[in-house]
């Protein structure tokens, strides 16, 4: 674990981008967390990761999350396979 101060981004993106982004790119919502992320922060929307690598050249670990895109969501759940309430009581 390092010892650098940590920092989360949460950013929330105008629908309208998000719909104009996703019918542009239609194959994006297929693709990897990683692979959508990385596109929808190359559009350099709103503050998009300026504030993160700012602060990653001065030695903190950042964190950028874009909370309302749920294409994105959908595969990092996906890839992360988070246990949700239903199958949590089963294990009970």
């Amino acid at each position: 674990m390092s010892d650098a101060p940590t920092c989360v981004f949460v950013n929330t993106y105008y629908q309208a981008f998000i719909e104009h982004h996703y019918s542009q790119n239609p194959d994006l919502a297929k693709r990897r967390y990683d692979d959508q992320h990385a596109s929808l922060t190359a559009t350099r929307f709103g503050d998009s990761d300026f504030y993160s690598q700012g602060l990653k050249y001065h030695g903190w670990q950042t964190v950028d999350l874009i909370a309302n895109v749920p294409p994105l969501q959908a595969a990092w759940a996906a890839e992360n396979q988070p246990a949700t309430a239903q199958s949590s009581a089963r294990r009970r």
